[in-house]
C-alpha cells in the first residue's frame, strides 16, 4: 500500500486485500489522509468481512464536498461500494465498503440510518442538514 501504514488498521490481517487495495487507491485520488477509525470487527457485515473502514478526512472542507469528492473517486474507479455519512460523530466522517450495491446513507442526530440509492440525494439531504 501506498498511503497507509499496517499499523493504522487496528486488525490488518483480517483485512481483505482487494479492499485495502481500493481504498488505497481512493486514498491516493483524493490527496489527503485518511483517519482510520474502524476495520475489522467481529461482527455481522462488511466490518466483519474486512471489506470496511471507517474514517474522517482532516481536509478543511464540509463534510457535502468530502463526501462528492469520495462518491466521484469511487465512480471512476469502476468498483461496487457504499458510503454512509456521520455529520454527528466527534469528527465528522464516512464509512466505506465494497458490498456489490450502490447505496448511501446518513446517521442522523437522532441515530436513525436514512438510505438513498441516488447521489444527488444524499447531496441534497447533507445540504439541508445546516439548513435547520
Amino acid at each position: 500500500m501506498k498511503h497507509f501504514r499496517e499499523s493504522e488498521f487496528k486488525h490488518y490481517d483480517k483485512m481483505d486485500k482487494s479492499f485495502l487495495s481500493f481504498l488505497d487507491n481512493v486514498r491516493d485520488s483524493y490527496g489527503k489522509p485518511f483517519n482510520l477509525h474502524c476495520d475489522f470487527e467481529e461482527r455481522q457485515g462488511q466490518h466483519g468481512e474486512g471489506k470496511a473502514v471507517d474514517f474522517d478526512i482532516k481536509d478543511g472542507w464540509r463534510l457535502l464536498d468530502q463526501a462528492r469528492k469520495l462518491i466521484e473517486i469511487c465512480e471512476g474507479l469502476k468498483k461496487p461500494f457504499r458510503i454512509g455519512v456521520y455529520p454527528y460523530w466527534n469528527n465528522q466522517g464516512f464509512h466505506m465498503d465494497c458490498k456489490n450495491e450502490k447505496l448511501f446513507w446518513i446517521l442522523d442526530k437522532k441515530k436513525t440510518y436514512i438510505y438513498f440509492q441516488d447521489k444527488e440525494c444524499l447531496f441534497d439531504a447533507l445540504s439541508n442538514l445546516w439548513k435547520l
